[in-house]
């Protein structure tokens, strides 16, 4: 339809009429004259293939090498978020005697902000901290890891820490179990934490439920809070400042804002009633 026609009288020329499809005419009708033979040809480099794949890595995803490793800290669960940092702080001076070892970010109570596809930050909890650290030479890692971990486990009994570099893909196995008892589910927990452990490979096991934690829920007397006058929020307000502390005012330091926190704990009874200042608006 789109082609134009030939003018009368004109030869038409056959478009296979060259030296690349002669060849190839002529090893397509030797193929097929000695089909047997090629039959065998064909099978035995198919099989050849199939023997050289035992020699590609069984991974799908290729190693990360990212000068930087991440550092998993876990307290008991329940632990107070300063009691974490004083353990962050003891574990980042520890770091700093690697001679690998560039540059130490510490984020204490929850993960760090998506900087990463693969980066999965952890939900807010008192008693976790992640230590992202830097080193001169990604290869450094498979060295001074096991060390790092091996010793942490050491100085700190009661608590799970744990190197691991970035994936560039899924690294994890997870065993989800679901029913209607809670104890049930617990005992399950921990037996499958058991065949996990068993495994040589195997390394940082933990349940997302981790340990139980005594929760105290006031009760409060309506009667006699109205008559003196005591509400609900008033209650909170000073159980916050009694055991965490509360915001009591914003301000800005040049361009670092800042927020005074009323502390008046009592495990800290040499300065009852302080203020403390901390850099990085609460939200």
């Amino acid at each position: 339809m789109f082609l134009k026609p030939p003018e009368q009288g004109q030869a038409q020329s056959d478009p296979y009429d060259s030296a690349f499809y002669r060849k190839y005419k002529a090893v397509l009708h030797g193929c097929i004259r000695k089909r047997y033979l090629t039959t065998v040809i064909v099978v035995g480099m198919f099989g050849t293939a199939l023997w050289g794949f035992t020699f590609v890595d069984q991974s799908f995803f290729p190693g990360s090498t990212r000068p930087q490793f991440m550092l998993d800290v876990w307290l008991p669960q329940g632990t107070h978020i300063d009691e974490t940092a004083a353990q962050v702080r003891e574990i980042e001076q520890y770091l700093a005697e690697f001679d690998e070892v560039t540059h130490v970010t510490s984020l204490i109570g929850q993960g760090g902000l998506r900087f990463l596809l693969t980066y999965a930050p952890e939900k807010p909890n008192s008693s976790y901290a992640q230590l992202l650290v830097d080193v001169d030479d990604y290869r450094s890692i498979a060295k001074i890891g096991p060390i790092i971990d091996h010793e942490l486990a050491a100085r700190y009994p009661g608590t799970l820490a744990y190197h691991s570099m970035f994936q560039l893909g899924p690294g994890k196995i997870q065993a989800r179990i679901s029913g209607p008892d809670i104890s049930i589910l617990r005992r399950i927990a921990g037996d499958t934490k058991a065949i996990f452990n068993a495994d040589f490979d195997s390394k940082s096991v933990r349940r997302d439920w981790r340990e139980r934690v005594k929760i105290i829920r006031p009760v409060l007397a309506n009667q006699r809070a109205n008559i003196s006058g005591i509400t609900r929020p008033m209650v909170a307000t000073a159980m916050a400042e009694a055991f965490q502390g509360r915001v009591a005012g914003y301000y800005r330091e040049r361009t670092k804002p800042a927020h005074l926190e009323s502390d008046c704990r009592a495990h800290d009874s040499a300065a009852p009633g302080r203020v403390r200042v901390r850099y990085g608006v609460r939200r």
